[in-house]
């Protein structure tokens, strides 16, 4: 699987047996009148190539460039997802044991190899998704900005932050160490106390 981006996901590609998908992360808002793109994700949808001539015949141009346009217009005036990233390695890589590592083709940060944050990017803006206590959680997704986690089950805690809303960067950074206490074992959130 290749990614492409620019200031956001634009599309990956996905080599099958008999076929590529070619998937856009803004399909859903992509000009096609004649239905060729296929899915029923509310975020994106993807384009089969089975022969070189598909390459010619399908408007797979028109659509990237559209593309790049979708996404332009949704990070505008706002943090592109490579300074999401890099505000939460700040932080994130400052706190005791903590590494970064790519799982799902997505940044994820992990204490005791377990992951207590990572960033994404969804409808072209960049996404955090972290831990909170149970109740802590209902009670931060009544605000603008979080919600519960697209991955998440009943009462595990698990929201999504979306720094272009939720735009406080002294409040996430208490949500991001908050999330690693939960998650780190008792000796290594200790740790932090000593800091």
């Amino acid at each position: 699987m290749a990614m492409y981006r620019t200031t956001a996901d634009v599309c990956w590609i996905q080599p099958q047996l008999r076929h590529c998908n070619i998937f856009f992360m803004q399909g859903t808002a992509l000009t096609d009148p004649d239905g060729l793109l296929e899915g029923s994700s509310d975020r994106f949808k993807s384009a089969k190539v089975r022969v070189p001539q598909d390459i010619e015949e399908l408007p797979l141009r028109a659509w990237l460039q559209e593309s790049l346009v979708l996404n332009e217009a949704a990070v505008a005036g706002k943090l592109t997802f490579d300074e999401v990233l890099e505000k939460m390695r700040t932080i994130c890589l400052a706190l005791p044991d903590t590494q970064e590592t790519l799982t799902w083709g997505i940044p994820h940060f992990r204490v005791n190899n377990k992951i207590f944050c990572g960033c994404s990017e969804r409808r072209a803006r960049p996404e955090i998704g972290l831990k909170m206590e149970s109740d802590q959680s209902e009670v931060m997704m009544k605000l603008p900005g979080i919600e519960k986690a697209p991955y998440s089950r009943e009462g595990d805690g698990w929201v999504t932050v979306i720094p272009g809303i939720f735009d406080d960067w002294d409040e996430i950074e208490q949500l991001l160490i908050g999330s690693y206490r939960l998650i780190a074992p008792k000796r290594t959130a200790a740790l932090l106390d000593k800091q």
